[in-house]
């Protein structure tokens, strides 16, 4: 991932909660989460993006733990 993405020149990252019909979800009606994280391993994913050398534009990417 961290080759093909300062290969790049741009990277979109979309990322989310995860939804569907059954399983654990964290949106949907009456499916609220208490906790703003990210579920899986998104939270690593951005991480890794952002120490690529990909421009990222004017403003930087910052990751809020």
């Amino acid at each position: 991932m961290r080759t093909a993405a300062e290969g790049a020149d741009v990277v979109i990252a979309v990322v989310g909660e995860r939804t569907g019909w059954v399983g654990t979800n964290t949106a949907g009606e009456s499916q609220s989460t208490a906790s703003p994280s990210l579920p899986g391993d998104q939270e690593e994913l951005l991480a890794l993006l952002a120490t690529t050398s990909t421009p990222r534009g004017p403003d930087e990417m910052r990751l809020v733990e």
